[in-house]
């Protein structure tokens, strides 16, 4: 995909900027609408409305953050659904350390400016600060420590932050959010403070993965510069010998902490990655496989920064591109017959769930190997060996099987993809406008599954394609997956509604191919199958079942399949 031109992006900017400030502008005119009425039998006219928006700016200031709140939650869920929020940190908020750090930044900030000319060089400021703490303190704290805090959190981390991170990195994307913190609070004096504590904020953000960090912090460096303008402790540090002390301790501290947090959260180039994944990248992927399963966990597009493998969220589907290992699909009533005696099987097989063991790792491929043992034969009674091999080259990512008979009889499998495509879109549509490239066939026909997950024999549908391309709706998957037999799709790919193409999916001599999403959820599987689920009815001997592989003693089956990135 390409990428947005300049104008796309600064808008996206501008745009949630815009509409905090015009929620408090519109706030602000209804307030001045009221007081108007009110004195309009007053002698003092408009200067009494003036003196009365001064009166009552705190619950002004309130009432517009609390209104643009959920405007913002919504364009933060928004964007969290696109992958915007996956931080290179994971580490658990420590809320003792934030709030350390919160405290120091506040005294620290402080004292660097009061230390230096600019109180002198710019006078209004401190006017803002006796504006801002005026009228009800009751109020004035809510919105200064509990509001105002939540809702810049929102807007300058969760919004702006994350956008530009997604355009610049993190690094820069930490320097320009702290500076258009610093610039939208209208005076140098704040511009400064705020800067240096929208570093921080957004630091916090991206070495915890959560609002909740930089939220804890922004509230509480609010609340302690209420505590030393307002209250006995800033008459404490009054006193110089304590003020720089103090100032010093704060500065010192601060430093320590951040190193802290830096050497146990923020390391470049070690992200967290669960115990048991592999990894492997390039300059334009990251590849992670699970030992579980040998499981596709992620892909990461470098270039379009993005999560192009579905996450796993159990909500709608809790796996990412399982092996289907030795069923696909469902056997009729979960149980299959060979030789006389009948095994239970659930559905895909057992390979997905059992842990693989890792036989070989480079900088650009990783193999993992399962073997029959003692609890396999009692479901699968065949001593087989299943090598799972994924190679990563440029922008393409190969997955290979080899599965070996080692038994002293015919053995009998399927086996197939299952990975799930994540769509970098607004997850309220799902899939619903998402278009499937299926090559040059010009009418495929697919079949559906019964109400048991078997396969209707019944009849088959025409897919209706458009230059070779279909757009899925919202009915597509209303019957679980399209199944496609014959070798009727070789190579398939999704393409966004705008027909960018996104992810092709590249399976030569695969004889079937399956199509799925859970109902609304914003991904798509496609799926290169050898075999597939039971045809309803069926209940004969497993030789005898459609799509099944054999394999003599010590023969091996080999296929692979490709995924690219576009």
């Amino acid at each position: 995909m390409e990428k947005e031109p300049v104008y796309v992006r600064i808008w996206k900017l501008v745009y949630p900027l815009g509409i905090k400030y015009l929620v408090e502008a519109v706030v602000t005119l209804a307030a001045a609408g009221i007081f108007t009425a009110v004195s309009l039998s007053a002698p003092e006219g408009a200067g009494r409305v003036d003196g009365l928006i001064v009166k009552y700016s705190n619950g002004i200031l309130l009432a517009g953050n609390v209104l643009v709140l959920p405007v913002l939650w919504k364009l933060f869920r928004r964007d969290e659904k696109q992958g915007l929020h996956k931080r290179d940190g994971s580490g658990k908020c420590s809320f003792f350390w934030v709030v350390l750090l919160a405290v120091c930044g506040c005294v620290g900030f402080n004292g660097l400016i009061a230390l230096s000319p600019l109180p002198v060089w710019f006078p209004q400021g401190q006017e803002v600060l006796n504006t801002l703490y005026g009228g009800n303190k009751w109020i004035a704290l809510f919105n200064v420590v509990a509001a105002a805090p939540l809702a810049e959190e929102l807007l300058f981390r969760g919004i702006v932050y994350s956008r530009l991170r997604e355009w610049t990195g993190p690094f820069y994307g930490i320097l320009c959010s702290a500076f258009i913190f610093g610039l939208l609070h209208g005076n140098v004096l704040q511009f400064v403070y705020a800067f240096l504590l929208g570093l921080i904020f957004a630091y916090l953000y991206e070495v915890y993965g959560s609002l909740k960090a930089p939220a804890a912090a922004h509230c509480v460096a609010n609340l302690f510069s209420v505590l030393l303008t307002e209250t006995a402790l800033g008459r404490v540090l009054e006193k110089p010998a304590v003020y720089y002390l103090a100032v010093a301790a704060a500065w010192v501290t601060g430093a320590l902490i951040l190193v802290r947090m830096h050497g146990r959260n923020g390391k470049k180039g070690e992200e967290p990655m669960a115990k048991g994944r592999r990894r492997m990248e390039n300059d334009r992927l990251l590849i992670e496989v699970d030992d579980l399963g040998a499981e596709l966990t992620r892909i990461y597009d470098k270039y379009n920064k993005r999560e192009v493998i579905w996450e796993g969220d159990p909500a709608y589907w809790k796996r990412h591109a399982p092996v289907l290992f030795p069923f696909v699909g469902k056997v009729n009533g979960d149980v299959y017959h060979y030789q006389g005696k009948e095994y239970p099987s659930g559905q895909h097989g057992f390979a997905r769930d059992l842990p693989f063991d890792l036989k070989d790792q480079g900088p650009d491929f990783v193999s993992h190997t399962l073997e029959a043992n003692d609890d396999t034969m009692m479901v699968y009674p065949f001593l087989f060996r299943l090598k799972v091999t994924h190679t990563l080259k440029g922008n393409r990512l190969k997955v290979a099987w080899k599965v070996t008979n080692y038994g002293n009889s015919t053995m009998y499998f399927c086996i197939g993809g299952h990975p799930a495509f994540r769509l970098p879109s607004d997850a309220d549509g799902g899939y619903a406008g998402w278009k499937i490239r299926l090559g040059e066939e010009k009418r495929p026909v697919y079949r559906l599954l019964n109400g048991e997950g078997l396969c209707d024999m019944s009849r088959t549908y025409p897919l209706e394609l458009t230059d070779g391309v279909y757009t899925v709706d919202e009915h597509t998957f209303d019957r679980d997956a399209l199944i496609f037999e014959g070798q009727q799709i070789q190579r398939a790919g999704i393409e966004f509604p705008d027909g960018t193409p996104y992810v092709n999916l590249s399976c030569e001599g695969f004889p079937y191919m399956g199509i799925w999403s859970a109902k609304g959820a914003p991904f798509i599987c496609l799926e290169p199958w050898f075999g597939r689920c039971d045809d309803a009815g069926f209940t004969g001997e497993l030789s005898e079942k459609t799509g099944i592989l054999s394999l003599g003693l010590e023969e091996s089956f080999r296929a692979e399949y490709t995924i690219e990135i576009c």
